[in-house]
């Protein structure tokens, strides 16, 4: 075939052959095997994505083809940017316009950094199906702050977990087959210059507007799921290797300007103090913090038995807050918020962030400038989760922990020290401190692998979670902690708050009203004074941070002091609950759930009380409560990210 008819365009074909369609073929081989390897990972990532949503089926429940359709074009949306960010590398240099390309040794570097980058995109989202139950968020940079932990725990997990194991393995070899059928020796020669330059702009540039997401003004983030489907199934259409990306750079955060000096005090006052002004009374006080005790699993505050007996026998004589929410979603940041009383704001907990080295008040310094004695027990290996490290960066004197307890013998072997031995190890040492004193404690029983001790097994019911049996064994060594106490001379002078690091994340509800996604962050909160003789109710909402300005109000703290928290027992005071989840603000009061992002505003307005599901946006009809939660949430935000930045939660 002559090529006489193309003119000028003959540099486009080899001068081997006269076939301008074969030559056409050749040239644009290379670029197409690029889009087949990549459509092998978006292939799996689907694949990943439906079994994530099988394996959490409770949580999501049944989805329509609508919903369905949305999800997968969402998803692959979602999936397309973030494979592109995992295969940079892999695409330059497979677009490359030179002859080694077709090299073996060339091709051999390309499978190998095409195999290594998937790899651990498939690796977390993999691993993300089964730690999802336990976070009730896609994952995110915050999980390599526990690495340590995560790496003790390994062996038990791949046991626990080795269908998840074998999925990952099975997915791995699945994208390495493929990648084999796209293989071939490409025919060695000189390629078309211009051609290959041609396409190697064009692949940046389609590289560029996948990696974004599309040509909208803006890149897509976490927030985008929104767009598609309803926000309890947002997680269904993020992936794990995204989320992670998008918080990379949460440590660091932006000085924000929604009101100025004068405006934001009218919002919201970082400064509380003691409003009646009452004696002080120096109390001892006792913080016991437990383990994934969700509000579901509490029978004196629902209506059904439940499966803590003696909780529930001490909730009759104390200070109940009956709507009281968790700040956080994991331990190492609800401690912080009912030690300090800072919000969770951040998706990295705050003493593992770049701002770890503040000065931070808490409960024990603000103790301590009176006189107070002060200790943090936690019966989990020393070094779990930073505790130590955190409770002296805060005030804290002494730190208990499974060292200082030091007797394996009562080891559960996997977290720490039990329940029931560690809590009377707690009381022991209670006994031997200057009064007054503050302590707090945290228990671990209940947390996976819910290990119960030989001699009660059987003793506690079960429930349609794993978790319900370690519920009713961390119970009774709470019942056991307070009769060994009741006995002691400082009893009657002390304090008791006791509440959840965190909800569960059920899946099968015991009740299912908390099958809603501001319910199921419910928690107990309550507070104990042995002269308490009947159950008071608090009805408003209450949060993990309004802990601490209770406290002190409680002893009649005569100093101001900085909080983000309310005093619970003030009823004049405003009350919300706000957090933050993959760089996503929410923030509700008894009735409204407002959604927030500091460059887009205000993105969705939900009623969750009549819309349980959150299916029906109300955003901007005209309901004033929207513009107060807005105005909250940015005074909030701005006051958080000031304080953090300049480092002035402490009296200079």
């Amino acid at each position: 075939m002559s090529l006489k008819p193309f003119g000028k365009l003959n540099f486009l074909f080899d001068a081997r052959t006269k076939n301008p369609l074969f030559v056409m073929k050749r040239n644009f081989s290379n670029f197409i095997t690029l889009l087949k390897r990549l459509g092998i990972v978006v292939f799996i990532f689907m694949l990943i994505r439906v079994s994530f949503y099988f394996y959490n089926k409770s949580y999501f429940g049944s989805i329509d083809f609508s919903t369905g359709w949305n999800i997968f074009i969402g998803g692959l949306r979602i999936d397309v940017s973030t494979i592109i960010y995992l295969n940079g590398l892999f695409i330059v240099l497979h677009l490359l316009p030179f002859n080694f390309i077709s090299e073996r040794w060339y091709q051999l570097i390309l499978k190998i950094s095409f195999l290594i980058c998937n790899f651990f995109g498939i690796l977390f989202s993999v691993g993300d199906i089964a730690y999802f139950p336990f976070s009730n968020k896609r994952a995110t940079m915050s999980l390599f702050s526990m690495a340590s932990d995560f790496w003790n725990l390994l062996p038990r997990y791949c046991r626990d977990y080795w269908y998840v194991l074998l999925f990952l393995i099975l997915m791995v070899v699945m994208m390495e087959y493929m990648y084999r059928l796209t293989q071939k020796i490409h025919e060695k020669g000189k390629i078309n210059y211009p051609i290959q330059i041609l396409l190697f702009l064009v692949g940046l540039i389609l590289t560029v507007i996948g990696a974004r997401g599309g040509l909208q003004n803006k890149p897509i983030s976490p927030l985008t799921a929104i767009e598609y489907v309803d926000i309890n199934l947002t997680p269904l259409v993020t992936n794990t290797p995204f989320t992670m990306m998008h918080t990379i750079e949460q440590n660091s955060l932006q000085k924000l300007s929604f009101f100025n000096a004068q405006d934001i005090n009218n919002v919201f006052s970082l400064c509380k103090h003691n409003k009646e002004r009452k004696p002080i009374h120096k109390m001892n006080i006792v913080i016991i913090i437990l383990e994934s005790f969700s509000k579901e699993f509490i029978g004196s505050l629902n209506n059904y038995k439940g499966y803590t007996p003696f909780l529930d026998s001490l909730i009759n004589h104390s200070i109940v807050c009956c709507n009281a929410y968790a700040d956080a979603e994991q331990s190492n940041k609800g401690i912080p918020c009912i030690i300090t009383g800072l919000p969770n704001l951040m998706d990295k907990e705050y003493f593992n962030s770049i701002y770890q080295s503040n000065c931070q008040p808490s409960i024990a310094s603000y103790l301590k400038k009176i006189g107070y004695h002060t200790s943090f027990f936690h019966g989990g290996t020393n070094g779990t989760m930073n505790f130590d490290i955190f409770s002296r960066s805060v005030g804290f004197d002494h730190y208990y922990g499974r060292n200082e307890y030091n007797d394996d013998k009562d080891y559960d072997g996997a977290w720490g020290i039990r329940d029931e031995e560690f809590f009377q190890y707690f009381a022991s040492q209670l006994n031997t401190f200057p009064q007054p004193f503050c302590s707090a404690i945290f228990s671990l029983s209940s947390h996976h692998p819910y290990i119960i001790p030989e001699k009660y097994k059987g003793k506690f019911p079960k429930g349609p979670e794993e978790i319900i049996e370690s519920i009713g064994y961390t119970d009774y060594a709470l019942k056991m902690f307070f009769e060994k106490i009741s006995k002691q001379p400082w009893y009657k002078n002390t304090f008791f708050v006791i509440t959840a690091d965190h909800a569960f994340n059920t899946v099968k509800h015991v009740n299912s009203l908390y099958d809603n996604f501001v319910r199921r962050n419910s928690i107990p909160i309550l507070f104990f004074n042995p002269d308490q003789n009947e159950r008071v109710n608090i009805n408003h909402l209450s949060k993990q941070i309004d802990i601490l300005p209770t406290i002190l109000n409680y002893i009649g703290y005569e100093d101001d002091f900085p909080s983000f928290g309310d005093d619970i027992l003030n009823k004049t005071a405003k009350h919300y609950v706000y957090r933050v989840v993959n760089n996503i603000y929410y923030i509700h009061d008894d009735r409204y759930l407002l959604i927030f992002n500091t460059q887009e505003g205000s993105v969705a307005f939900l009623d969750y009380i009549s819309d349980s599901q959150l299916s029906k946006n109300i955003l901007n009809t005209g309901i004033k409560n929207q513009k107060e939660l807005e105005d909250e949430m940015k005074a909030v935000l701005q006051t958080y990210n000031d304080v953090m930045i300049n480092n002035s939660l402490c009296k200079k």
